[in-house]
């Protein structure tokens, strides 16, 4: 990103705003071994399209949803949405991939609550889910080799 500052990994947490942009890291398989409360459920719905989730405890228009989605309402956005995926979090699957800039799609900004098994209790956390509509569509090879299940 040839910023000024190295940014931690855990202040990144998926995303990150700073300078106009806002870098997406996903990473599309989650191992059985993570914690339920960051086992996102991001998917792709086509090759030009992928439903994505804030870090938890957000409310839509609130605190730093407030910046991350700024203007998108208004067809105006603030940022610019970098998106980077891997496909899974094993050891030997350690790059993230750029696949190009996208837009926020208004209509999907959505608040949604998940229940996360904490110490043996299920609590309603809030999040904002959204899509992210690619500038330019990902290969078919690519798509493919991120979201298909491997034969393991």
């Amino acid at each position: 990103m040839n910023w000024q500052r190295k940014i931690p990994a855990q202040s990144i947490g998926g995303y990150f705003i700073e300078n106009g942009y806002c870098p997406i890291f996903v990473t599309y398989v989650k191992s059985n071994d993570i914690e339920n409360s960051i086992k996102y459920e991001d998917r792709f719905i086509s090759n030009s399209k992928i439903h994505c989730y804030t870090k938890n405890g957000r409310k839509l228009g609130k605190g730093e949803t407030l910046k991350m989605f700024a203007g998108v309402s208004e067809g105006n956005p603030k940022l610019t949405y970098l998106l980077f995926v891997k496909r899974s979090d094993a050891e030997d699957d350690d790059e993230f991939v750029y696949l190009g800039t996208g837009k926020v799609t208004a209509d999907s900004l959505k608040q949604e609550y998940r229940e996360i098994d904490k110490k043996g209790k299920l609590v309603n956390t809030p999040i904002v889910s959204y899509d992210l509509k690619l500038d330019i569509p990902v290969s078919l090879a690519r798509y493919r080799m991120l979201t298909e299940r491997s034969n393991e």
